[in-house]
Formats: structure tokens, C-alpha cells, sequence
């Protein structure tokens, strides 16, 4: 590969999708830090982004057992990157914002969207195409 077929592939979104099993977290936090640290995203941005994706998809695996989850992670500025996990829509309705808070920080579920909104610039919760899709707006470093 030569440099300007590298850099052509530099801004490439990351689209994946991975098998609806917890086995699969792990490859796709793996993948997101992968796709970060190849463009020079900084620790903070890598672990941010990771944790951001890990709550999404488990949000995704509990809502959808064993039906595939989607991953699509790309850059949308210099500095900010959209992460949106999908999953089929089976019925689900989306919680108004005010109802994404923490009342209970020991609760062992319904902490996901409160945490990726701290974590987030934006989040948006959306229906499309019979898939729920969650899109959360990530400010980086300034990615090559």
C-alpha cells in the first residue's frame, strides 16, 4: 500500500457488525480503539469512545438477545467522531432525555444512556428501518 492509498483509507468509517453475544463486546471494543489509535486518537478519546461503545451494545444485547448488533464509527470533524450502535427494533420506545438519569448509582442496569450522555457531546436516540439506532457525538483530539 503506498502513502496516498493509506491516507484515502485514513478516513474510512469503521462499519461492522458483530453476533448478538457478549463474546462480541470485546471484539468490538477492540475494534473502535483499534480504529481511534490508527488516527492518532489520545487515551482519554480511545477509553471514552470504548466505554461509550460497550455500554451501547450491552444496551443493544439486552434489548435484542442474540439478534446482531451494528457498529459504524467515523469522523465527522477534525476533532469529533459519531459512534452509532444498532440493533433490531422489537418494539422498543425511545425514553425521553429527562428519564436518563441515575437514581440509583448501585443498580445493576438503566445507567447506559446517563453514562453516554456525560461521555458524549450529543447522543441521539432514533427508529430507522426497523433499527433502533443510537448515535453518540464524540469530541477527539484532532484524528489524521
Amino acid at each position: 500500500m503506498n502513502a496516498a492509498s493509506e491516507r484515502a483509507t485514513d478516513h474510512e468509517p469503521l462499519a461492522r457488525e458483530y453476533e448478538g453475544l457478549d463474546r462480541s463486546l470485546s471484539r468490538a471494543r477492540a475494534d473502535i480503539a483499534e480504529w481511534l489509535q490508527h488516527r492518532g486518537g489520545n487515551d482519554d478519546t480511545v477509553e471514552r469512545a470504548v466505554l461509550i461503545a460497550s455500554e451501547l451494545a450491552t444496551n443493544a444485547l439486552h434489548a435484542t438477545p442474540g439478534a446482531p448488533f451494528t457498529v459504524l464509527l467515523a469522523s465527522v470533524s477534525p476533532d469529533h467522531v459519531e459512534l452509532t450502535i444498532g440493533n433490531p427494533n422489537v418494539g422498543a420506545s425511545i425514553p425521553p432525555r429527562c428519564d436518563w438519569t441515575i437514581d440509583d448509582v448501585l443498580a445493576p442496569q438503566g445507567r447506559g444512556l446517563a453514562i453516554v450522555a456525560a461521555l458524549s457531546e450529543d447522543v441521539e436516540v432514533r427508529i430507522a428501518n426497523d433499527r433502533v439506532l443510537v448515535t453518540a457525538r464524540i469530541r477527539t483530539t484532532p484524528l489524521r
